[in-house]
């Protein structure tokens, strides 16, 4: 195995839509992070505090959109 291998990488994961499709990419962002690497989690700035409050890296996405606001339903 060379020594690129095990260098550490930044890796973006993206998401767009509720917990429930947050959640999975923090948790991924996680695993990632416990293997020496530096993931950034690209989402709905709505998401900020919960991503930061994983000590996970935050950057965000357009539209910022509450996805509990009803009104877009309509």
């Amino acid at each position: 195995m060379d020594a690129s291998s095990d260098a550490k990488r930044r890796i973006v994961l993206t998401t767009f839509g509720s917990y429930g499709d947050v959640n999975p990419f923090v948790g991924l962002a996680l695993g990632l992070k416990g293997r020496g690497h530096d993931p950034v989690v690209a989402t709905s700035a709505h998401y900020r505090r919960y991503v930061e409050s994983n000590e996970l890296a935050f950057a965000p996405v357009r539209p910022d959109v509450d996805p509990d606001d009803r009104t877009l339903l309509a």
